[in-house]
């Protein structure tokens, strides 16, 4: 009989546990505290056969669900995930912003294309339509179809309205100067100022700067890795070439080619990074530059390879190839002008920004062809359209894309 009732009492102890265990998994629901009452006996246990061991059972189970309810309550109480955190941006002010970032809009080409190549479902405009409406051709269409919203950058001026009617969740500025205006314009939206480019050598720093500020840390490493990669071969082949055997290079922009920019520009760092002699002893112009030249200085400069870029009209490869003034030039004479791929941002140039992380191989090859017969350049191509401009590349779109850019010889 006694047997039977501490069965009993001790089905109850396991029914109220479940009971509890139900309570607590309900985060509205309040913690019963359970308060043991002394196991009572009487003269008869030590007449009963195993009576002290159920005696045992029934207090041990109370005093583990005691226990139980004492541990229950003190992990229920339930953190909540902060909704904004603080970064210190590169122009070094202190800036609060959502701990998660859903949209972000650009003030300029740099960083909305580098935004693009590591989180393009964050990109909730275009300063300027990827190289007009053929750039499209090598986007998904939820990315080309994205609005135009213009920025603050070179001879542009954008509007404070446009961008402040999308809603971003965050906007960024690479002219760092220029972010406390654009802060006080843009009112409670947070303006970051990013150093995305300054120096070939601080790429890495500024991809996983934006990287960790936009939540795809691994996406962020996954370009630096190719970044290192392409530079790792391009100081393969560098050690190969003495300073008296470096390529002299004339980069032809705006009308008629007659304009450039000289060595150590923004614009043509791609060619001082890859071991080219810039032949162009001009006025550094700052921002947008292109100093105007005249032809009577560039056949004195007489390069051994015109690069095509900026500005210029789109028959001017075909100009420069059969113009007699222009054939005067070694570069013609040995078929060696370019045209810089273009689509869907630039390879060099216009801007000068992670999109010319993909020109590291192209502008090698074209230099030092004769020092790069390992390199399968459209397997690396091929492989950065992919990974990073969320793009497959077919063989087609390859020899479009590279028609009149690359050395035939």
């Amino acid at each position: 009989m006694q047997a039977s009732k501490a069965a009993s009492i001790l089905f109850t102890v396991v029914i109220s546990a479940s009971l509890l265990f139900s309570l607590s998994s309900c985060k509205e629901a309040e913690i019963v505290t359970v308060t043991n009452t002394t196991t009572k006996t009487t003269t008869q246990v030590n007449s009963i056969n195993n009576s002290s061991t159920i005696t045992k059972t029934v207090t041990e189970t109370s005093t583990v669900l005691s226990t139980l309810t004492e541990i229950l309550t003190a992990t229920e109480t339930v953190t909540e995930e902060p909704t904004t955190r603080t970064i210190v941006d590169d122009a070094g002010r202190t800036v609060e912003i959502p701990a998660t970032i859903n949209k972000v809009l650009c003030c300029g080409p740099v960083e909305c294309i580098l935004t693009y190549m590591l989180a393009p479902e964050k990109l909730g405009g275009w300063c300027v339509l990827p190289n007009s409406t053929e750039g499209a051709n090598y986007f998904d269409t939820q990315y080309a179809n994205l609005p135009v919203v213009g920025g603050w950058y070179g001879k542009s001026t954008g509007n404070y309205e446009t961008f402040i009617s999308l809603e971003p969740d965050l906007i960024l500025d690479s002219y760092v100067t220029t972010v406390e205006e654009r802060q006080n314009k843009f009112g409670s939206i947070p303006v970051v100022g990013i150093n995305v480019f300054d120096t070939y050598d601080t790429m890495p720093q500024s991809i996983l700067k934006l990287g960790e500020i936009l939540g795809v840390e691994e996406r962020a490493q996954n370009l630096v890795d190719y970044y290192t990669e392409a530079g790792n071969y391009v100081a393969s082949v560098l050690a190969n070439i003495t300073e008296e055997d470096k390529v002299t290079v004339y980069y032809a922009e705006g009308d008629g080619g007659l304009s450039t920019d000289p060595s150590g520009s923004p614009h043509t760092k791609l060619i001082d990074f890859c071991g080219g002699s810039n032949v162009a002893v001009v006025e550094d112009q700052t921002g947008y530059g292109m100093t105007s030249v005249s032809m009577e200085q560039i056949l004195l400069w007489n390069p051994d390879v015109i690069i095509i870029g900026r500005a210029a009209d789109a028959t001017l490869y075909d100009q420069i190839l059969s113009d007699p003034i222009w054939g005067n030039l070694q570069a013609v004479k040995d078929g060696r002008v370019y045209l810089r791929p273009n689509n869907p941002f630039s390879w060099f140039d216009g801007p000068s920004g992670m999109n010319e992380i993909i020109g590291i191989y192209w502008m090698i090859q074209t230099l030092y062809p004769e020092f790069c017969a390992d390199l399968d350049l459209k397997a690396k191509v091929q492989e950065f359209y992919l990974d990073f401009y969320h793009y497959s590349l077919t063989d087609a779109d390859y020899d479009a894309l590279m028609a009149n850019t690359i050395n035939t010889a």
